[in-house]
């Protein structure tokens, strides 16, 4: 098995991959997008932090880690759990700051890197059964509703 949860802004999600098969476990009862999924997994293998600052203190509000923007937790496939924060975007833009949770030393996590950490935990649900809603006929609608999961119900 090998884990990952995520908490950001968007919520907080665990991806566990068992077999082959992913699971999400998060705010919504859905599977996990495979996609997704198996790509975050690759990605989460290795973590590069970039660059370690000197001299610099993850308690000092100025690189955003006393109150980060995610948190991640890695469990291997050795069951090894590997914490890490990531706090405020760098002032040149190429990267975020980041620690270990627990260590006090600040490192560089590169912006592709850490952006995938930061965005909406619901891109890792697999939506692909719900239909598309797009057009100027869709303009007026309010809502939709699952009616025993067969058939949609639009609302004007």
């Amino acid at each position: 098995m090998f884990a990952l949860e995520i908490t950001n802004v968007s919520g907080d999600i665990t991806l566990a991959s068992v077999d082959g098969e992913y699971l999400a476990i998060g705010d919504y009862e859905l599977t996990a997008d495979k996609k997704n999924a198996e790509f975050f997994f690759r990605l989460a293998s290795q973590v590069p932090l970039e660059k370690k600052l000197e001299d610099a203190s993850a308690a000092d509000p100025q690189y955003g880690l006393t109150e980060s923007s995610a948190e991640v937790l890695i469990i291997d496939q050795n069951q090894n759990p590997k914490c890490f924060e990531i706090g405020t975007p760098t002032p040149d833009g190429s990267g975020y700051y980041s620690c270990l949770y627990g260590d006090d030393t600040v490192y560089v996590l590169g912006s592709d890197f850490a952006e995938c950490f930061l965005d909406d935990v619901t891109k890792f649900y697999d939506l692909s059964f719900y239909p598309e809603l797009s057009g100027e006929v869709f303009k007026s609608l309010e809502s939709v509703e699952i009616i025993n999961d067969i058939r949609p119900s639009f609302h004007e």
